[in-house]
């Protein structure tokens, strides 16, 4: 697998929790820099730490310790303005200025920032690192909860605009282009002393996004900002195609190996809703022709509504054929059982063969019952995103 750590290191860098700090020397600012890391992962903090510091930053100069008291495994790579001058050309950083209220000698953070329209322009590979990046440093995923969610940057004292509203901007074009998963809701979590702040970042977060939820946390040590994607594979909707994507691309480029085996366990389980879907016209073909001649179809449930396909066969041997070439081509489970003259199939439409029957089966149908079954698809759909 080729790897672009550069393209990694902007996304825990701009999005993460990696920290880009300048000095100060009698309130001027010097040409030394900092990259820190400060991880409670192994991997995340030291193995990272080596990784920057040789292919991406190019020197020698670091030093890395453990915090106990807190558990971190921290590390450094000292730097110069030559080291980093990509950053500031390419708007990912900002120079602060120094201000009275610090120190004539310290140290001062760089500001973050995202250049939207040049991240949304990486090609897949740079853009897989990025999002591993990213979702490394401050990405959960909880498989059995069917989520995944993204901690933002909540800074209001350090920049006019948050960069919170600025990742959800990046995550929503991500979204468009199909990169990342479908955004849910935001939420933000506050203690009861901070509820001024949190409503700021409500009222500015609802211009962004319709599904933003506050919620009073008696945990929370400060405001926190949390998008939520969704990790929902159940129809085959984009939404499959973007976790393809993560599984196959952004996963294996984690350091953290606990969230890498989270991902593989979620797409363990789910496995089989990952199937390369397999078409087969001439066996729609057939089917369209015996809904027309020998079938009943039955809707049911007004509000989230079920779509039955009965088929009836004279011969066990062919319904059974049949039955097997539902499962294969329409992706349906169906049940054979006899009646007085015959067998009859039953199966059931659904947004797993929404499109083979979209695009092969109802061209074939008689009119009543092609807008029949097109009705059922709208309102199933309506029913899904209402």
């Amino acid at each position: 697998m080729n790897r672009d750590y550069y393209s990694y290191m902007l996304g825990r860098l701009i999005c993460g929790d990696d920290c880009l700090v300048q000095n100060f020397k009698n309130k001027s600012p010097t040409d030394i820099f900092r990259y820190q890391i400060q991880a409670k992962d192994y991997n995340e903090g030291f193995v990272w730490g080596n990784v920057c510091a040789k292919h991406v930053f190019n020197v020698n100069k670091i030093y890395s310790y453990i915090k106990k008291n807190e558990g971190t495994f921290n590390y450094v790579i000292l730097l110069n303005e030559k080291s980093i001058i990509n950053l500031i050309k390419n708007k990912y950083i900002v120079k602060r200025e120094h201000n009275s209220k610090f120190r004539p000698n310290t140290s001062l953070a760089t500001i973050k920032s995202i250049p939207l329209r040049r991240v949304i322009s990486f090609n897949d590979i740079e853009l897989s690192e990025f999002l591993a990046g990213w979702f490394d440093s401050d990405g959960t995923i909880r498989p059995k909860y069917s989520e995944l969610s993204f901690a933002l940057d909540t800074q209001l004292a350090t920049r006019r605009v948050p960069l919170a509203y600025t990742q959800i901007k990046l995550l929503k074009l991500l979204e468009l282009k199909k990169k990342v998963p479908k955004l849910i809701r935001v939420e933000i979590k506050y203690p009861r002393k901070s509820i001024k702040r949190a409503l700021i970042f409500f009222k500015n977060c609802r211009k962004l996004f319709n599904n933003v939820r506050l919620i009073e946390s008696r945990r929370s040590k400060g405001v926190s900002v949390n998008i939520f994607l969704s990790c929902n594979v159940r129809a085959r909707t984009n939404n499959r195609n973007v976790w393809l994507f993560w599984i196959y691309n952004v996963a294996p480029r984690f350091f953290r190996e606990d969230k890498k085996l989270k991902f593989m366990n979620f797409f363990k389980q789910r496995k089989h809703r990952f199937i390369d879907y397999r078409i087969n016209p001439k066996f729609y073909i057939k089917i369209a022709n015996i809904i027309n001649k020998n079938s009943n179809i039955s809707i049911r449930r007004p509000y989230y509504p079920i779509c039955e396909i009965k088929l009836k066969y004279l011969n066990k041997n062919i319904a059974k054929s049949v039955s097997r070439n539902i499962k294969n081509f329409l992706y349906s489970n169906t049940t054979v059982y006899k009646r007085i003259k015959g067998y009859v199939i039953s199966f059931y439409m659904s947004p797993n063969n929404f499109e083979e029957f979209e695009r092969y089966i109802m061209p074939e149908l008689d009119k009543d019952k092609r807008i029949m079954l097109l009705n059922f698809i709208k309102n199933k759909r309506d029913s899904r995103f209402s």
